[in-house]
C-alpha cells in the first residue's frame, strides 16, 4: 500500500489546522504591513511556533534588512553557548624586571583579556574605577615596592588595535556608544563632558569639567544652548588614538551643569595614567610616565618573559554581563563578546574572526546565514543585514533547548517588569509573557524575542523595519501593538 498520499493528506490537514490556530496573528501582521507609513519601507516579519517549528505568520521573512541593536541577541547567545553563562573575564596586575630593595627595576603592567566591565560605573557587581586602582596600588605596596623605575603600562594587545566596529559612522566614533572594544578597557571607555549652562538661548556653554580626567583631550566647542525643554542634541566628533575632539549641536539652556558622554581615545593609556596617579598619591614614586603596550611595541619594546602576577581581577559572570548588554543596549559589551569569540575559537580577537566563529557555530547547528551579512557584534553598523527568518531560526533553536532557554531568556527585557519594556504593556496580555530586544538606528526600528500566548504556546518572533515614514516613536508604538497581538492570540 502506498502511504505517501496519506502522509501528504495528514501534513496538509496539520498545516491547515496550524494556520487556523494562528489566523489572528497573521491578520495582525497584515494590518501592520498595510500601514501607510510602511508603504515605501522594507519590512520583514517572522513568527514561529517554537514547539512545532512551524511558521505562524510572516511577511517577507527572507528579506535582508538592517537589524540595529537587535543583532545583540546573536552575539550574546553565541557567547553564552561557547563561553558558558558563568564565564568571567580576567585582568592581571603584573611586574616585569627585578625588585632591588624597595625599587622595581622594570615596568608595572595591567594586562587585559577583554573585560568590558572593568571599572564600570554602572554594571552591577563591578568594582568601581577608584576601588580598582586602590587594589592595584595595595598589591604593589604589599610587595614592598616604593619606587617604580620604569613605565606604568596598560596592555590591551589581547585584541588587535582596530577597536572600533567595522562600518561604524564617523559621526558616531567620538560618542560613548561607539567607544570600541580594546583588550584592556576601563570605565566602559567613556568620560563625562560637563558644560556650565546659562539661561541664554543661542549662547555657547563653557566646558566645565572632563570626568574622569582624560589626558591629552582638546576640544573645539561649537555647542549652542537651545530651549530649556530641547533635550540633549550635542555630539562629539573624533577618532581613536587622537585627542582632538569637535563638539557640536545643542543642549538645553538652564542653570547648573549638563553632561554628555564621549568615547575614550585610548583606554589602555587612560588606565595606565590613572594607576600611575594613584601610585604617586600613595607615595610610590614612578620614574617614567604612563604608556600603552601598543606604543612600546611600536618602539621595539616587548613585555619580558616571566612577568610576575601580583593581582588577578575577575569580572561579573557572563550571564549578568549579557543581561546588562540587553537591558542597556550596551555596544561595548557585545563588541567585547564578539572579539572574545574570535580569540577563543580562531586565535584572533578581531571582529572579522568573531563573526566567522559566530557563523560557524550556528551553521553547524542548522541555522542558515543566507541573506545575512554581519559587520559587528552590537548592531551599530548600518552595514549589517539579516533576515527575520534568520532570527526566528536562531531563537527557535534556543527555545527548544531546556537548559539554554531559561538562562538566555532571563537576560531579555520582560514586558511590564524589566529592561526597556519595564514600563510598557502593564495590565495587558503581554505583561510577563513578552521577552524582547529592541533596535534603533536612523530610519531603522526592530524587535526580536519571544512571546507566550494565552494558550501557553511560545513563539519566536522578529520584526524588522527599515526606511519608514513618520517618526520613530510612532513606528515603535505600532510594533508594540503587533507584539501585543502575539500574546493575545
Amino acid at each position: 500500500m502506498n502511504k505517501k498520499p496519506w502522509f501528504f493528506l495528514f501534513f496538509m490537514a496539520y498545516s491547515s489546522l496550524s494556520a487556523a490556530q494562528h489566523a489572528g496573528i497573521q491578520r495582525a501582521v497584515q494590518q501592520f504591513t498595510a500601514d501607510p507609513a510602511l508603504k515605501h519601507a522594507g519590512v520583514g516579519i517572522s513568527v514561529v511556533d517554537i514547539q512545532t517549528n512551524q511558521m505562524a505568520a510572516s511577511h517577507l521573512p527572507h528579506l535582508s534588512l538592517v537589524p540595529a541593536s537587535s543583532l545583540k541577541v546573536v552575539t550574546s547567545s553565541t557567547a553564552m553557548a561557547v563561553l558558558g553563562s558563568s564565564y568571567r573575564f580576567l585582568t592581571q596586575l603584573e611586574i616585569g624586571g627585578t625588585i632591588q630593595g624597595k625599587t622595581l627595576q622594570g615596568n608595572v603592567y595591567v594586562t587585559g583579556f577583554g573585560d568590558p566591565t572593568l571599572g564600570s560605573p554602572t554594571m552591577p557587581g563591578a568594582m568601581p574605577m577608584e576601588a580598582l586602582m586602590a587594589k592595584f596600588r595595595e598589591a604593589l605596596a604589599n610587595k614592598g615596592i616604593r619606587t617604580v623605575n620604569g613605565y606604568v603600562v596598560g596592555d590591551g594587545t589581547w585584541f588587535p588595535a582596530d577597536a572600533a566596529g567595522r562600518g561604524w559612522a564617523w559621526a558616531d566614533l567620538g560618542n560613548y556608544y561607539a567607544s570600541g572594544a580594546w583588550g584592556l578597557n576601563l570605565h566602559e571607555n567613556f568620560y563625562f563632558l560637563r558644560f556650565q549652562r546659562s539661561a541664554s538661548v543661542g549662547a555657547t556653554p563653557r566646558i566645565a569639567l572632563i570626568e574622569p580626567h582624560v589626558p591629552g583631550l582638546e576640544f573645539f566647542n561649537e555647542v549652542k544652548q537651545a530651549a530649556s525643554n530641547s533635550g540633549d542634541n550635542a555630539y562629539i566628533f573624533g577618532a581613536p588614538y587622537t585627542g582632538l575632539r569637535y563638539v557640536r549641536g545643542t543642549i538645553p539652556a538652564g542653570a547648573g551643569q549638563f553632561a554628555i558622554k564621549g568615547s575614550l581615545p585610548d583606554p589602555p593609556y587612560f588606565l595606565a595614567y590613572h594607576l600611575r596617579q594613584a601610585l604617586i598619591s600613595a607615595g610610590i614614586q614612578c620614574a617614567k610616565g604612563p604608556e600603552s603596550m601598543l606604543y612600546l611595541q611600536r618602539q621595539g619594546q616587548q613585555k619580558p618573559a616571566g612577568v610576575q602576577v601580583l593581582y588577578r581581577h575577575y569580572s561579573p559572570a557572563l550571564k549578568e554581563i549579557i543581561r546588562e548588554a540587553h537591558y542597556e543596549s550596551n555596544n561595548l559589551y557585545c563588541e567585547a563578546l564578539l572579539r572574545t569569540l574570535g580569540k577563543k575559537q580562531k586565535k584572533e580577537g578581531s571582529a572579522e574572526m568573531g563573526v566567522q566563529a559566530l557563523r560557524e557555530f550556528w551553521e553547524q547547528r542548522g541555522v542558515s546565514f543566507s541573506g545575512c551579512h554581519l559587520e559587528d557584534g552590537s548592531g551599530l553598523s548600518a552595514g549589517n543585514a539579516v533576515t527575520a527568518r534568520f532570527f526566528t531560526d536562531l531563537l527557535g533553536k534556543i527555545g527548544r533547548d531546556p537548559k539554554w532557554f531559561p538562562t538566555f531568556s532571563s537576560t531579555l527585557a520582560t514586558a511590564g517588569q524589566s529592561g526597556s519594556l519595564k514600563d510598557k504593556f502593564k495590565g495587558t496580555a503581554a505583561e510577563g509573557r513578552l521577552l524582547a530586544k529592541s533596535g534603533s538606528l536612523s530610519r531603522v526600528r526592530s524587535y526580536v524575542g519571544y512571546a507566550k500566548n494565552k494558550k501557553g504556546q511560545w513563539f519566536a518572533f522578529a520584526i524588522l523595519v527599515n526606511n519608514y515614514d513618520g517618526s520613530g516613536t510612532e513606528i515603535r508604538q505600532k510594533m508594540e501593538k503587533l507584539m501585543l497581538a502575539f500574546c493575545a492570540s
